[in-house]
This record gives structure tokens, sequence and C-alpha cells, in this order.
């Protein structure tokens, strides 16, 4: 077999036997014209039989492949190292796994008038292929976090925040397999806001008696606040009701002595 063959390609003509009238002209494999042939992958071996070609005993053992390359009776196949693909049988490229699967925050996401609860997470220009890494960025006052559909019906999402689960990577990894690390946990990945507002603002008292005495309290102030650890402050911010009244505390208190009096606008002072 000439140079070629010894590389993958059909052994051609080895040897022209009488005729092939005996059972195959006495050729192991093929037999035409009176001629001896071998199948592709084979060499032939004393002119009437035939042997494997090892197509992997070149390049280092890698044959015509890349990466990898095993030898089998007659053939061979490629393989790639992890990270990689097969491309062609020969070629191998690398895995590429595309820009990370974070979600959008929904249209129907929590706004208040501080701003919108949910955001969706910032990925700075990175690779995707094999071993490359991706950060997961979230605005200032936002953190990573799960959120979930809401439980109570009237709820938007990211609205509540006892449901808010705040956990999620900073750095995700391209894999050999085209996911990222921890895939099915940035599918459900957004940044939700820290530091939500108090929500049931209340006064335990609307009246007072008529010529009560500066300082009097009128009623004591109170908040829920799902975020342990968190402090807030009372303020007044009509100005007709800084005039009157000011915050100590928890207590609403007067500046001023009550005194009932109508007057033809409906104001009461």
């Amino acid at each position: 077999c000439s140079r070629n063959e010894t590389q993958g390609y059909a052994c051609l003509i080895v040897f022209e036997n009488r005729n092939c009238g005996s059972p195959n002209g006495g050729c192991q494999q093929l037999c035409s014209g009176g001629r001896c042939y071998c199948y592709g992958g084979y060499h032939s071996k004393n002119y009437f039989y035939c042997a494997d070609i090892n197509e992997c005993g070149y390049n280092n053992g890698r044959g015509p492949c890349a990466h990898y390359c095993y030898n089998t009776v007659g053939s061979y196949y490629c393989s790639c190292r992890n990270g990689y693909y097969l491309d062609e049988r020969h070629s191998c490229l690398r895995v590429d796994c595309g820009r990370p699967p974070v979600p959008g925050c929904p249209s129907h996401s929590y706004h208040d008038q501080f701003g919108a609860a949910c955001q969706t997470i910032s990925i700075p220009s990175c690779k995707t292929t094999y071993l490359s890494d991706c950060y997961l960025n979230c605005p200032e006052n936002y953190r990573r976090a799960l959120i979930g559909s809401p439980s109570l019906p009237g709820k938007a999402f990211a609205q509540d925040y006892s449901e808010v689960n705040f956990t999620g990577p900073s750095r995700v990894r391209c894999e050999g397999k085209k996911y990222w690390t921890d895939h099915s946990v940035i599918t459900r990945l957004y940044c939700r806001r820290t530091n939500d507002p108090p929500t049931d603002l209340r006064l335990n008292s609307l009246t007072i008696n008529e010529h009560s005495p500066v300082n009097t309290i009128v009623g004591l102030l109170s908040t829920s606040d799902y975020q342990s650890g968190q402090s807030h402050r009372y303020t007044i911010q009509h100005s007709k009701g800084y005039y009157i009244f000011y915050i100590s505390g928890t207590e609403l208190r007067i500046k001023i002595k009550p005194r009932y009096q109508s007057s033809l606008n409906g104001v009461n002072s």
C-alpha cells in the first residue's frame, strides 16, 4: 500500500490472482477481475490477507484527530478534551455557553414611591467560552435574590419582602457541557431592593380633648417592618400639620392648645 493508504485510505489493488473462480479467489476480503482487494481501513498482508490499519499511529498517537484518536478494527474515531466538542469528525471546537440566562423582571413587578423593588441583573462584557467567568452585578441598595411568584392574590411580583430569598452567586463559569455553574439558580435570579419602607402606618388615637395643654400626646405611631435590624423615624410632611403637631419618637404631640372653631371653609382648628 502507498503512504496514503497507511493513513486510513482504502488499500487499492494488492495482488493479481489467477482468477476468482476458487472461493473468493483465495482473497480474504475482496476479489475482482482476478485481483485481491482490502476494505477501507485495512492494508494487504501476504498478498491474499488484509490487516487493520492503525489510523492513530502517527501525529503522536492522535492520527487525524485534533485531540484524541481511538483505533478500531477497520476504522477509528476521534474525541475531544473536556470543554470542547467534535466538529466534522476530526476537529474540536471550544464549548460556548452563550450569555448567562438571567431573567428580566416581569412587567407586573412591584413599584412604589421609592422606585422598583426588582431590577434585572447586569452582566459586564465577558467571554462565554469554556472556563470563562462572568460576573452578576446588582445596583446599589439591591442584592441578588431568588424571587418566586406571589403566594397571595393581588400581590405584585417581588412585593412581599418576606418571600424573597437573598442568595445567589456573584460569578458563574462556563462548564464543559454548555451550561453555566448554578444554571438552575441563575435562571431564577434577580436584583431585589434591600430596604423596603415600613408598611401599615397606624395612629392608635385620632382625637384629643379641646383646650388640652401643649405637648399633650394625641396618639402613638406604629408600623410593620419585615426587615430585622432596620430603624426608622416619623416626620410630618404637611406644612399646616407641622405647625400644629410634632413627633417625639413614636408619640404625636400638639404644639398649640386646641380650640374648636368653625370656619367658612370647613376647617376646624
